[in-house]
């Protein structure tokens, strides 16, 4: 299915909503970019190349994923608590009854209907926890029930795209209730947490730029380190935004640069 980079991830931090509603504010839905302080003065892009390099995920695909805001309907959930052998209520499905699918004990060689059984439960549990931004910590969202009820074949759906579509979504949502003193979200805040720090200055950390995917190395602890280190605590407000963008350093091809060194190592033997 390509998700080969869930696999790599440690543990997920549970703290730090303010961090992770923060970062969703940051997001210009109109620009398609993560600000990176507090004006927009610089960003980073958000397309789908992006999300591929953080998650691992397969590049391309021909199916496109539809973005689905609000609740599921009724009919539709139960149509999906069919699909997954689940108990045939309205209730909404929970990401337990994902994760009880998924732990169970399979047959080294799976069953067809099994196999796609378990490949439904993954797709769903990825769109509600690695993706879509949620409200409600244990609810599948409706985008997660929508895919499975669209796309019986899940092996070329376009996943970098469909990340990108969610969070412009969900950063437009959550603007409009921002007011609200109960607006949290769970869900793409990690991966946004994730491109944030790989775009800033995070100081005497020190991580591999170039390996992929780019959430294997950051950890509950490491993340809970960088929160901590992004924020500053004023009588009992906190804020957050305290480490600053890279520096950006100007692309050289390799004659000017050779030329630039070789000038300055001239001045200094002068």
């Amino acid at each position: 299915m390509g998700h080969y980079g869930v696999l790599e991830i440690d543990t997920f931090p549970k703290k730090h909503k303010e961090q992770a509603m923060q970062l969703l504010m940051s997001v210009i839905p109109e620009q398609s970019c993560l600000s990176l302080d507090t004006v927009g003065l610089r960003t980073v892009d958000l397309n789908a190349d992006v999300w591929c390099r953080i998650l691992g995920t397969r590049k391309g695909g021909s199916n496109e994923i539809q973005v689905c805001s609000g609740p599921a309907e009724v009919d539709d959930i139960k149509s999906v608590r069919r699909l997954l052998k689940l108990p045939e209520t309205s209730v909404p499905i929970k990401v337990d009854e994902l994760l009880k699918i998924l732990v169970k004990e399979h047959k080294s060689t799976m069953e067809p209907t099994d196999k796609i059984r378990f490949q439904r439960a993954f797709a769903m549990l990825y769109v509600t926890s690695f993706v879509g931004p949620r409200e409600h910590l244990n609810q599948v969202t409706h985008s997660a029930c929508q895919l499975v009820l669209e796309h019986e074949d899940l092996t070329d759906l376009n996943w970098g795209k469909y990340t990108v579509d969610e969070i412009l979504v969900g950063a437009t949502e959550a603007r409009a209730r921002q007011h609200m003193k109960t607006a949290w979200v769970y869900g793409c805040p990690l991966v946004l947490m994730v491109l944030f720090f790989d775009s800033v200055d995070v100081g005497f950390i020190k991580l591999d730029e170039r390996a992929e995917p780019r959430i294997k190395y950051y950890n509950a602890s490491l993340l809970e380190a960088l929160v901590n280190y992004n924020s500053s605590k004023v009588d009992g407000l906190t804020t957050y935004g305290m480490l600053k963008p890279k520096k950006i350093v100007p692309d050289l091809d390799y004659e000017e640069g050779e030329a630039d060194i070789l000038e300055m190592a001239t001045s200094v033997s002068n």
